[in-house]
């Protein structure tokens, strides 16, 4: 199930799903902050089987949740309604590897824009795996979770965090 709140995004999905080979991949034009609206979508239920473990995949999203909107909330929210077994896969900015100055540059341009990022720190990224078992490596950059090539000193410094989290009850 793939969910955004873009209409260009969904028509692009949609498009990109029209050939042969996606199987029941869905797509449902819904807003994140929304867990209620998106766990509860006929098309959803239809499709998940919420009694047996999940991935719920929030790849390079939550960085454009601000605080105001209660990310930790949302992600709880989500993450109680999954069975156990089932895993959160995150990934996230970060400001913790720029120096302060490029950080508020690149906060400050997409202020302008539609969606501003908020950037977190690992502690802040840590939080949305309150109750989860951390797979290995853990919260690591990008690049250092688990590579198919020997990551870089370069990569240690990526301003994005990933991980893993398997929900245990």
């Amino acid at each position: 199930m793939y969910v955004d709140n873009d209409p260009i995004v969904l028509a692009h999905a949609r498009a990109l799903m029209a050939g042969a080979g996606h199987g029941e991949t869905r797509v449902l034009q819904a807003d994140l902050r929304e867990p209620q609206r998106i766990l509860t979508d006929p098309d959803v239920r239809g499709l998940l089987d919420f009694q047996r473990p999940v991935a719920l995949l929030l790849v390079g999203i939550l960085h454009f949740i601000p605080d105001s909107d209660r990310p930790y909330q949302v992600v709880a929210e989500f993450l109680d309604a999954l069975a156990p077994g089932s895993c959160l896969v995150l990934s996230h900015g970060t400001g913790d590897f720029i120096d302060p100055q490029a950080g508020q540059r690149a906060v400050d341009a997409y202020a302008k824009s539609s969606a501003p990022v908020t950037g977190r720190s690992y502690a802040e990224v840590l939080r949305f795996f309150d109750g989860l078992e951390l797979l290995p490596p853990g919260i690591v950059t990008a690049p250092f979770w688990r590579p198919d090539a020997p990551a870089t000193a370069e990569d240690a410094r990526l301003p994005i965090y990933a991980a893993v989290g398997r929900k245990r009850r």
